[in-house]
């Protein structure tokens, strides 16, 4: 697969410029535009959509279909090796013909050989510990 259509999250996206700042934020957010599959459940496949912006606990997406409130949704996460990142969706509202979803991240998805991305996992997320199943 070209480096241009992979849809995963890469750790370098978490260094992009910071958004439009927003007072109801818990921590500041990084603008990001570009490609994206997501795995809602209990979806058999990914969907695409597009990435707009993250924080170390959550992201914003732009996809074509609304997902339930509360419900989850895996990201890949490429560093070292791919882990799976599990968020849960805290909205969904209509967007231009699209969604604007907001996902709260909740644990990951991962193997031994995942260890460098849990390392740096954690230092995004400020030294919390995630479950990693």
């Amino acid at each position: 697969m070209a480096a241009g259509d992979d849809n995963s999250l890469h750790l370098s996206d978490f260094d992009s410029a910071p958004a439009r700042p927003d007072d109801r934020r818990r921590e500041p957010r990084v603008a990001c535009e570009r490609p994206i599959a997501v795995l809602p459940y209990p979806n058999k496949k990914f969907i695409s959509g597009h990435f707009v912006d993250c924080s170390v606990r959550g992201v914003g997406l732009v996809l074509k279909e609304s997902l339930p409130v509360e419900e989850r949704f895996l990201l890949k996460l490429r560093g070292e090796s791919l882990t799976l990142l599990i968020y849960s969706i805290r909205n969904c509202r209509p967007m231009e013909g699209n969604f604007r979803i907001g996902g709260e991240l909740c644990g990951c998805i991962g193997t031994v050989a995942n260890i460098g991305d849990r390392g740096i996992l954690k230092m995004l997320l400020g030294g919390a510990s995630i479950e990693c199943l």
